[in-house]
């Protein structure tokens, strides 16, 4: 129901590289305030939809093998 305020999934992809955009229900938790997928081997893109996320306030992605932009209104 987008309840939740805090995701942390540190190390918890151990055997191959995911692309963080496989994890479309994310996008689903509407009331997210923390967001942690350090050292999990996310590859690719960042999404989108993940700085169109309006309660977001904490979003850590160190660690992975990501591309792209951020966005300069990131934070506003």
């Amino acid at each position: 129901n987008g309840s939740i305020t805090t995701l942390s999934l540190t190390s918890q992809v151990r055997r191959s590289s995911l692309a963080l955009v496989s994890i479309p229900s994310l996008e689903q938790l509407s009331k997210l305030e923390v967001l942690v997928l350090v050292q999990n081997r996310f590859t690719g893109e960042i999404p989108s939809f993940l700085f169109k996320m309006v309660s977001l306030e904490v979003l850590n992605l160190g660690t992975n093998s990501l591309s792209g932009s951020i966005p300069i209104s990131i934070g506003n």
